[in-house]
Protein backbone atom coordinates (compact mmCIF):
# COMPACT_ATOMS: atom_id res chain seq x y z
CA UNK A 1 0.00 0.00 0.00
CA UNK A 2 2.98 2.59 -0.44
CA UNK A 3 2.62 5.79 0.86
CA UNK A 4 -0.79 4.49 2.63
CA UNK A 5 1.00 2.49 4.96
CA UNK A 6 2.89 5.53 5.98
CA UNK A 7 0.38 7.35 6.58
CA UNK A 8 -1.27 4.45 8.96
CA UNK A 9 1.63 4.21 10.56
CA UNK A 10 2.30 7.53 11.40
CA UNK A 11 -1.74 7.63 12.86
CA UNK A 12 -1.19 4.66 14.49
CA UNK A 13 2.14 6.39 16.29
CA UNK A 14 0.08 9.52 17.04
CA UNK A 15 -2.80 7.54 18.53
CA UNK A 16 -0.97 5.22 20.86
CA UNK A 17 2.16 6.59 22.03
CA UNK A 18 1.54 9.12 25.18
CA UNK A 19 3.58 11.41 26.24
CA UNK A 20 4.40 12.10 29.82
CA UNK A 21 2.56 15.50 30.79
CA UNK A 22 5.02 17.70 31.64
CA UNK A 23 3.34 18.46 35.36
CA UNK A 24 3.57 14.54 36.08
CA UNK A 25 5.80 15.10 39.04
CA UNK A 26 3.57 17.47 40.52
CA UNK A 27 0.80 15.46 40.65
CA UNK A 28 0.00 12.43 42.76
CA UNK A 29 0.67 8.57 41.31
CA UNK A 30 -2.30 7.61 39.03
CA UNK A 31 -2.94 4.61 41.67
CA UNK A 32 -3.84 7.24 44.92
CA UNK A 33 -5.63 9.22 41.92
CA UNK A 34 -7.98 5.96 41.51
CA UNK A 35 -8.47 5.62 45.37
CA UNK A 36 -8.69 9.12 45.78
CA UNK A 37 -11.84 9.01 43.18
CA UNK A 38 -13.54 5.86 44.09
CA UNK A 39 -13.68 6.94 47.20
CA UNK A 40 -15.42 10.46 45.78
CA UNK A 41 -18.90 10.83 45.32
CA UNK A 42 -19.82 11.71 41.40
CA UNK A 43 -21.06 15.28 43.06
CA UNK A 44 -17.62 15.84 44.24
CA UNK A 45 -16.23 14.93 41.15
CA UNK A 46 -18.12 17.51 39.07
CA UNK A 47 -16.79 20.05 41.54
CA UNK A 48 -13.12 19.94 40.03
CA UNK A 49 -12.79 21.85 36.70
CA UNK A 50 -12.50 20.20 33.24
CA UNK A 51 -8.88 20.71 33.12
CA UNK A 52 -8.55 18.67 36.98
CA UNK A 53 -10.77 15.80 35.90
CA UNK A 54 -8.95 15.18 32.78
CA UNK A 55 -5.44 15.58 34.49
CA UNK A 56 -6.70 12.99 36.68
CA UNK A 57 -8.01 10.86 33.62
CA UNK A 58 -4.13 11.28 32.18
CA UNK A 59 -2.68 10.62 35.43
CA UNK A 60 -4.69 7.18 35.75
CA UNK A 61 -3.77 6.59 32.29
CA UNK A 62 -0.07 6.79 32.69
CA UNK A 63 -0.31 4.52 35.71
CA UNK A 64 -1.44 1.72 33.69
CA UNK A 65 0.85 2.51 30.69
CA UNK A 66 3.76 2.24 33.28
CA UNK A 67 2.27 -0.88 34.67
CA UNK A 68 1.17 -2.45 31.38
CA UNK A 69 3.52 -1.29 28.83
CA UNK A 70 2.36 -1.11 25.47
CA UNK A 71 4.34 -3.53 22.80
CA UNK A 72 4.61 -3.06 19.32
CA UNK A 73 3.19 -6.10 18.12
CA UNK A 74 -0.11 -6.31 20.36
CA UNK A 75 -0.87 -2.35 20.66
CA UNK A 76 -4.60 -2.90 21.14
CA UNK A 77 -4.71 -5.91 23.00
CA UNK A 78 -6.57 -5.42 25.86
CA UNK A 79 -5.71 -5.39 29.41
CA UNK A 80 -6.46 -8.19 31.69
CA UNK A 81 -9.38 -6.12 33.16
CA UNK A 82 -9.23 -8.05 36.22
CA UNK A 83 -5.85 -6.46 36.98
CA UNK A 84 -7.02 -2.72 36.47
CA UNK A 85 -10.71 -2.86 37.80
CA UNK A 86 -9.75 -0.66 40.00
CA UNK A 87 -8.76 1.95 37.63
CA UNK A 88 -11.54 1.35 34.90
CA UNK A 89 -14.12 1.49 38.01
CA UNK A 90 -12.01 5.07 38.42
CA UNK A 91 -12.41 6.34 34.95
CA UNK A 92 -15.85 5.52 34.46
CA UNK A 93 -16.87 7.70 36.92
CA UNK A 94 -14.88 10.35 36.12
CA UNK A 95 -16.33 10.08 32.40
CA UNK A 96 -19.93 9.95 33.83
CA UNK A 97 -19.08 13.65 34.49
CA UNK A 98 -17.33 14.32 31.08
CA UNK A 99 -20.07 13.79 28.26
CA UNK A 100 -20.93 16.09 25.04
CA UNK A 101 -24.46 18.17 26.14
CA UNK A 102 -27.66 17.13 24.83
CA UNK A 103 -27.68 19.59 22.58
CA UNK A 104 -24.57 18.81 20.73
CA UNK A 105 -25.51 14.68 20.55
CA UNK A 106 -28.83 15.53 19.11
CA UNK A 107 -26.94 18.15 16.28
CA UNK A 108 -24.35 15.16 15.02
CA UNK A 109 -27.65 12.91 15.09
CA UNK A 110 -29.41 15.43 12.96
CA UNK A 111 -26.04 15.53 10.70
CA UNK A 112 -26.55 11.56 10.61
CA UNK A 113 -29.61 11.13 9.16
CA UNK A 114 -29.33 14.39 6.31
CA UNK A 115 -26.31 12.12 5.68
CA UNK A 116 -27.97 8.74 5.50
CA UNK A 117 -31.29 10.61 3.35
CA UNK A 118 -28.29 12.00 0.86
CA UNK A 119 -27.11 8.16 0.42
CA UNK A 120 -30.27 6.78 -0.25
CA UNK A 121 -30.77 9.13 -2.74
CA UNK A 122 -27.25 8.96 -4.36
CA UNK A 123 -27.56 7.18 -7.85
CA UNK A 124 -23.71 7.08 -7.43
CA UNK A 125 -23.55 5.38 -4.02
CA UNK A 126 -26.99 2.77 -5.03
CA UNK A 127 -24.31 1.60 -8.27
CA UNK A 128 -21.35 1.13 -5.42
CA UNK A 129 -23.99 -1.00 -2.87
CA UNK A 130 -25.20 -2.91 -6.00
CA UNK A 131 -21.39 -4.23 -6.41
CA UNK A 132 -20.71 -4.16 -2.70
CA UNK A 133 -18.52 -7.21 -2.50
CA UNK A 134 -17.36 -6.67 -5.98
CA UNK A 135 -15.94 -3.07 -6.38
CA UNK A 136 -11.66 -3.17 -6.65
CA UNK A 137 -9.81 -1.13 -3.96
CA UNK A 138 -10.29 1.86 -5.38
CA UNK A 139 -13.89 2.19 -5.69
CA UNK A 140 -14.51 0.98 -2.14
CA UNK A 141 -12.38 4.22 -1.15
CA UNK A 142 -14.53 6.08 -3.52
CA UNK A 143 -17.48 4.80 -2.04
CA UNK A 144 -16.82 5.38 1.72
CA UNK A 145 -15.45 8.89 0.95
CA UNK A 146 -18.74 9.82 -0.84
CA UNK A 147 -20.67 9.41 2.90
CA UNK A 148 -17.77 10.87 4.61
CA UNK A 149 -18.74 13.70 1.99
CA UNK A 150 -22.09 13.32 2.59
CA UNK A 151 -21.91 13.78 6.69
CA UNK A 152 -19.37 16.57 5.96
CA UNK A 153 -21.46 18.98 3.79
CA UNK A 154 -24.51 18.45 6.26
CA UNK A 155 -22.43 19.72 8.82
CA UNK A 156 -21.87 23.00 6.78
CA UNK A 157 -25.60 22.74 5.91
CA UNK A 158 -26.46 22.60 9.76
CA UNK A 159 -23.60 25.23 10.45
CA UNK A 160 -24.85 28.19 7.83
CA UNK A 161 -22.40 26.79 4.52
CA UNK A 162 -21.20 30.58 5.04
CA UNK A 163 -20.02 31.02 8.66
CA UNK A 164 -16.85 30.99 9.17
CA UNK A 165 -16.60 27.81 11.39
CA UNK A 166 -18.67 26.06 7.91
CA UNK A 167 -15.52 27.60 5.90
CA UNK A 168 -13.34 25.86 8.26
CA UNK A 169 -14.98 22.54 8.33
CA UNK A 170 -12.79 20.22 5.47
CA UNK A 171 -13.31 16.90 4.34
CA UNK A 172 -10.51 14.20 5.60
CA UNK A 173 -8.92 11.61 3.28
CA UNK A 174 -9.84 7.63 2.83
CA UNK A 175 -7.32 5.08 3.42
CA UNK A 176 -7.82 1.58 3.52
CA UNK A 177 -5.48 -0.77 5.50
CA UNK A 178 -5.57 -4.24 6.26
CA UNK A 179 -4.85 -5.72 9.72
CA UNK A 180 -6.42 -8.81 12.58
CA UNK A 181 -7.08 -9.43 16.11
CA UNK A 182 -4.29 -8.61 18.30
CA UNK A 183 -4.44 -10.79 21.37
CA UNK A 184 -2.83 -10.42 24.61
CA UNK A 185 -0.07 -13.28 24.86
CA UNK A 186 -0.67 -13.65 28.58
CA UNK A 187 -4.97 -13.93 28.78
CA UNK A 188 -5.87 -14.51 24.85
CA UNK A 189 -8.12 -11.73 24.87
CA UNK A 190 -8.26 -9.90 21.50
CA UNK A 191 -9.57 -6.62 20.00
CA UNK A 192 -9.36 -5.14 16.35
CA UNK A 193 -9.38 -1.26 15.35
CA UNK A 194 -12.01 -1.43 12.84
CA UNK A 195 -11.32 2.35 11.74
CA UNK A 196 -9.36 4.91 13.37
CA UNK A 197 -9.01 8.54 12.83
CA UNK A 198 -6.38 10.66 14.28
CA UNK A 199 -8.64 13.32 16.22
CA UNK A 200 -6.44 15.90 17.94
CA UNK A 201 -7.61 19.67 18.02
CA UNK A 202 -3.90 20.72 17.79
CA UNK A 203 -4.31 18.79 14.13
CA UNK A 204 -4.86 20.93 10.81
CA UNK A 205 -8.27 19.95 9.67
CA UNK A 206 -8.47 17.51 6.86
CA UNK A 207 -4.44 16.64 7.20
CA UNK A 208 -4.42 12.96 8.64
CA UNK A 209 -7.27 10.89 7.21
CA UNK A 210 -9.45 8.19 7.99
CA UNK A 211 -7.98 4.73 8.42
CA UNK A 212 -10.82 1.73 7.35
CA UNK A 213 -9.71 -1.72 8.29
CA UNK A 214 -10.59 -4.06 5.06
CA UNK A 215 -9.52 -7.56 7.14
CA UNK A 216 -12.93 -10.38 6.90
CA UNK A 217 -12.32 -10.17 10.98
CA UNK A 218 -13.59 -6.39 11.01
CA UNK A 219 -16.53 -7.43 9.25
CA UNK A 220 -15.99 -5.20 6.42
CA UNK A 221 -17.43 -7.01 3.61
CA UNK A 222 -20.95 -6.60 5.56
CA UNK A 223 -22.04 -2.87 4.14
CA UNK A 224 -24.09 -2.00 7.11
CA UNK A 225 -20.09 -2.85 9.20
CA UNK A 226 -18.26 -0.91 6.46
CA UNK A 227 -20.66 1.89 6.70
CA UNK A 228 -21.07 1.68 10.74
CA UNK A 229 -17.19 2.26 10.91
CA UNK A 230 -16.71 5.32 8.38
CA UNK A 231 -19.82 7.51 9.82
CA UNK A 232 -17.86 6.90 13.76
CA UNK A 233 -14.80 8.09 12.03
CA UNK A 234 -16.67 11.14 10.81
CA UNK A 235 -18.32 11.77 13.41
CA UNK A 236 -14.36 11.91 15.27
CA UNK A 237 -12.97 14.25 12.13
CA UNK A 238 -16.05 16.20 13.49
CA UNK A 239 -15.18 16.96 16.41
CA UNK A 240 -11.39 16.93 16.15
CA UNK A 241 -11.96 19.83 13.76
CA UNK A 242 -14.61 21.70 16.07
CA UNK A 243 -11.44 21.97 18.97
CA UNK A 244 -9.57 22.75 16.39
CA UNK A 245 -11.28 25.83 15.60
CA UNK A 246 -11.92 26.65 19.14
CA UNK A 247 -7.90 26.10 20.55
CA UNK A 248 -6.72 28.43 17.57
CA UNK A 249 -9.74 30.06 16.53
CA UNK A 250 -12.20 30.70 19.38
CA UNK A 251 -14.33 33.17 18.22
CA UNK A 252 -15.75 31.30 15.03
CA UNK A 253 -17.15 28.75 17.16
CA UNK A 254 -21.20 29.14 17.99
CA UNK A 255 -21.56 30.07 21.97
CA UNK A 256 -23.89 26.97 21.90
CA UNK A 257 -21.04 24.77 20.63
CA UNK A 258 -18.13 26.33 23.08
CA UNK A 259 -18.72 24.01 26.24
CA UNK A 260 -18.36 20.77 23.80
CA UNK A 261 -15.35 22.32 22.18
CA UNK A 262 -13.40 22.99 25.17
CA UNK A 263 -14.35 19.55 26.66
CA UNK A 264 -12.58 18.10 23.29
CA UNK A 265 -9.83 20.70 23.39
CA UNK A 266 -8.99 19.56 27.37
CA UNK A 267 -8.79 15.85 26.78
CA UNK A 268 -5.78 16.65 24.32
CA UNK A 269 -4.42 19.43 26.08
CA UNK A 270 -3.94 16.80 28.83
CA UNK A 271 -3.07 13.48 27.06
CA UNK A 272 -6.19 12.18 28.08
CA UNK A 273 -7.62 10.07 25.58
CA UNK A 274 -8.83 6.30 27.07
CA UNK A 275 -6.96 3.74 24.89
CA UNK A 276 -8.89 0.69 23.73
CA UNK A 277 -6.68 -1.69 25.51
CA UNK A 278 -8.26 -0.79 28.79
CA UNK A 279 -11.39 -2.00 29.07
CA UNK A 280 -14.99 -0.64 28.81
CA UNK A 281 -13.47 2.88 29.92
CA UNK A 282 -12.89 3.24 26.51
CA UNK A 283 -16.51 3.04 25.64
CA UNK A 284 -17.28 5.20 28.02
CA UNK A 285 -15.42 8.33 27.16
CA UNK A 286 -17.84 11.03 25.76
CA UNK A 287 -16.53 10.98 22.24
CA UNK A 288 -16.91 7.21 22.12
CA UNK A 289 -19.82 7.22 23.47
CA UNK A 290 -21.38 9.33 20.79
CA UNK A 291 -19.28 7.47 17.77
CA UNK A 292 -20.40 4.05 18.98
CA UNK A 293 -24.38 5.92 19.21
CA UNK A 294 -24.06 6.71 15.69
CA UNK A 295 -22.45 3.83 14.14
CA UNK A 296 -24.76 1.29 15.87
CA UNK A 297 -27.59 3.83 14.59
CA UNK A 298 -26.45 3.24 10.65
CA UNK A 299 -25.60 -0.37 11.18
CA UNK A 300 -28.72 -1.03 12.45
CA UNK A 301 -30.84 1.50 9.32
CA UNK A 302 -29.07 -0.01 6.57
CA UNK A 303 -31.56 -1.49 4.91
CA UNK A 304 -32.02 1.22 1.84
CA UNK A 305 -35.06 2.67 3.40
CA UNK A 306 -35.36 6.21 5.21
CA UNK A 307 -33.56 6.10 8.64
CA UNK A 308 -35.38 5.93 11.72
CA UNK A 309 -35.71 7.89 14.42
CA UNK A 310 -32.51 8.53 16.53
Amino acid sequence: MGKQDYNFAQTIKAFFIRKLPEDYLTHPQGSSLTHQTLNSSTTEIRTLTLTERFQRVSMIIHDIDQRFPTKKEHANAPIDKEKISDEIAALNKISSTLQFSERYNNWIKIITKLALTDLYQSTEAAEYISNWKKLSQKDTQKFLKLNHHFIISNVKRMLGKNTDLAKHIREDRVFLYHESYQKNPDTNEARILRGIANIGSNIWPGSNGIHINTHPDSRFQNLACALDVIFHESVHIIEGQIGYAYRYSSPIVPDWLKQDAALIVERDSNNAYIPTRMGNSYYKQFNEVLAHQIGQFVNQTINLTPPAPL
